[in-house]
């Protein structure tokens, strides 16, 4: 029950987080970017962790969050998006092996560290199918002008952080 633990002191910043993050999905709605109820919150709760700024989330929250998001993500997969992913299969195994292959030793060092190795790799493979079938089906009907923005005005705070020193290069 650690989800549960300190709740009272928590609950300030799972409000600050929750009224952060709705108006900032609700925003990144507005300005019709990829999946904005999670992208928005995301960068709106993660600028303000950076900046210090104590943030909690509900309990239970994440295992909540996966559950909807895989059911959510899960209807889409059709004949169609799992033969286009299928066809990307070797260069993704090629990338893969050639890098596993530079960093072995490093990346084998233990047994923990292979199954870390095994279990991240699996997880990666999964997330970048479904990034790679969302995109597809996004940029079928829109512009890149929301990425083009996205990486502006990213990379302007990453160079604004990194001047004010709040980040470290």
């Amino acid at each position: 029950m650690a989800e549960l633990a300190k709740l009272r002191e928590r609950l300030p910043g799972m409000l600050l987080a929750l009224a952060v993050g709705i108006p900032a999905g609700y925003l990144f709605h507005l300005l019709h970017t990829p999946i904005p109820w999670m992208v928005g919150p995301m960068v709106a709760v993660a600028t303000l962790n950076l900046f210090g700024v104590p943030m909690h989330s509900p309990p239970f929250a994440r295992q909540m969050g996966q559950v909807i998001l895989g059911s959510a993500v899960s209807l889409y997969f059709t004949p169609t998006v799992v033969a286009a992913l299928a066809a990307n299969l070797p260069a993704i195994f090629a990338a893969g092996l050639y890098q596993f292959v530079k960093a072995r030793d490093e990346l084998l060092a233990t047994s923990d560290d292979a199954l870390a190795l095994l279990v991240s790799t699996v997880a990666s493979g999964v997330v970048g199918y479904w990034s790679i079938a969302f995109l597809l089906r996004y940029l079928k009907t829109h512009t890149t002008y929301v990425f083009i923005v996205y990486r502006l005005v990213v990379g302007g705070l990453i160079f604004y952080w990194l001047w004010r020193g709040t980040l470290a290069a």
